[in-house]
């Protein structure tokens, strides 16, 4: 119990109780180790979506790629490999309201979640008044920070509201985020 692997005694436990003389050693330790190392996944990427602050868990299962013919589902499976953020790649997704762009950038930050990548999911709008507020106080690097550490950045709903280009226009505080992601090859939808 000092060790805080309650999964795994309940598994030694268990196997101790029942030994099974058709498992091999492997098989025998797998059985043991399999249940602490499956909750420990678990336990991370739920702390990754937690910190990814995605307002909903969106899938590319769940899109219908059939609304949208014009769109190809084989590149939105490709980016789903997340090769884009291994590579520093940035992805712009343009088009009309209600055509899905907010979904397939939520389940790609899902998909990096998942994956154990550090994601933060904002829009424009809350990114450019959090960083206002933060040159009235400053602490201005400091409010930079989570959005150029992030390993994907999501900035949804870009231009939708005026207080971006209110914001935006009088301190340039886009490109304060966006220049350094770039410099660090960090990928941003």
């Amino acid at each position: 119990s000092d060790l805080r692997l309650p999964d795994m005694r309940h598994a030694l436990e268990d196997a101790l109780a029942s030994p099974s003389p058709d498992q091999s050693r492997i098989e025998w330790l797998w059985a043991i180790l399999e249940p602490q190392v499956r909750r420990r996944i678990e336990g991370r990427v739920e702390r990754r979506i937690r910190e990814s602050k995605l307002p909903a868990r969106k899938t590319l299962e769940a899109f219908d790629f059939a609304f949208q013919a014009d769109l190809s589902r084989d590149l939105f499976h490709e980016l789903a490999t997340l090769r884009f953020l291994d590579e520093g790649i940035n992805v712009l997704f343009a088009g009309m309201s209600g055509t899905g762009k907010s979904h397939l950038a939520m389940a790609l930050a899902l998909v990096a979640c998942v994956a154990n990548r550090r994601v933060l999911y904002t829009t424009s709008a809350s990114m450019l008044a959090n960083l206002n507020a933060s040159l009235a106080d400053g602490t201005l690097s400091r409010a930079i920070n989570p959005f150029v550490r992030a390993d994907l950045l999501v900035i949804d709903e870009v231009g939708l509201e005026q207080v971006e280009s209110r914001s935006a226009a009088r301190s340039g505080l886009m490109q304060k985020v966006l220049f350094p992601r770039y410099d660090h090859a960090r990928s941003t939808i």
